[in-house]
Parts: C-alpha cells; structure tokens; sequence
C-alpha cells in the first residue's frame, strides 16, 4: 500500500475503502442515471406513436381510403426512398467515434437496402406493375425487421445509453479546455481519469 509522504499511517489503511465506497456510489448514480435515461427514451418513443396515430387517423387515412390501391400505397412508400440518410453512421466527423460498429453498420447499410426497396416499389407502383403488390411486402419485412434489429441492438446487444456520446464529447472537451488553460496537474489528472472511466463503460 502506498503511503504518501505526511500522511498518517491509520488514513492511508482506509483509504481503499474510501475509494471503493466512492467507487460504488459513482456506478450507483450513473446505474441510476441511465435508468432515467432509458425511461424518458421510452416515453419520447410512446408519444411518437401516439403522434403520428392521431395524425394518420384524422388526416392520412380518410385521404388514403378514396383512393385505388397502388395509388393509396404510394405516398406511404415514398418517404422511406430517403432512408440512404442512415448511411451517415459511417461517416466520419457525423457521428461520434464511439458509436459502436455492431449498431452503426447493420444499421447504416440496413437503411441503404430498405431505401433501394422502396425506389423499386414506388416505380412498379407507379406503372402498374404485375409484381408492385410484392415489392411492397418485401420492403416492409425488410424495413420492420431492419428498425427492430438496430432497437434490439442498442436497448440489448451494445446497450447504448442515448446520453454516453455527448457526455464523452463534454468530457474531451473539459480535458481540451484544461490542457490550454494550463491547469494544475491535479485538475489534468481527473480530467484523463474522467475519459478513461467513460470509454470503459
């Protein structure tokens, strides 16, 4: 056990304690914090529905309901042409740097494939094709499955907690602030601790 020089040998011998019991609390609050993360995540997601549900019921459905089939399906398909958004998961600078590949890739070329379906169905919608009916099937089990898998991965697979990435971000830019405002090497210390402490969770 390493004892600083003036420091009393009975506070030294506590001093693991100390730090495990701070440790404990810091993983309590943090297991804290991200349970309200998740909570309000959840709910952002419960009020999207019921959103888009009053939308579709009072505006979109009387609207759809008047119209032939093929004609009625493509306006529901054509939004999701712009799903080639979700390839910005690999680009470098638009996302932070620890977003973990295992979301960012399924869910990045996932989105690619879903937007090419979507292309594909809306022009045989368009023309009348034999086989627009079928496209359209295979892009929403393509779709559905493409946006429950990445849900599955960052609630279950990578666990991602909605607020890790801008608090890294604050994080490194604490450190940033210190190393060019001189500070104190105490203060330089916990700022690199503070990093290290975040990549591991």
């Amino acid at each position: 056990m390493r004892q600083f020089r003036g420091q009393d040998p009975a506070e030294a011998s506590v001093r693991p304690e100390v730090d495990m019991g701070y440790n404990e609390r810091r993983g309590a609050a943090r297991h804290y914090a991200f349970m309200n993360i998740q909570a309000l995540f959840g709910l952002s997601v419960l009020m999207s529905f019921v959103a888009f549900g009053l939308v579709t019921q009072l505006y979109i459905l009387p609207r759809l309901r008047i119209l032939e089939r093929n004609d009625a399906l493509i306006p529901l398909v054509v939004p999701h042409t712009f799903r080639f958004i979700g390839l910005s998961f690999l680009v470098p600078g638009v996302v932070s740097p620890s977003l973990p590949s295992a979301l960012a890739t399924p869910g990045a070329y996932g989105d690619l494939v879903a937007a090419i379906l979507a292309v594909a169905a809306t022009i045989a919608l368009s023309r009348r094709a034999s086989f627009a009916i079928a496209l359209v099937w295979l892009f929403n089990v393509w779709g559905a499955t493409d946006l429950l898998f990445a849900y599955y991965q960052g609630l279950f697979g990578v666990q991602l907690n909605p607020g890790d990435l801008a608090r890294r971000s604050e994080t490194w830019a604490r450190s940033r602030v210190l190393h060019s405002n001189g500070g104190s090497a105490t203060s330089t210390y916990h700022a690199r601790r503070d990093i290290l402490a975040s990549r591991s969770t």
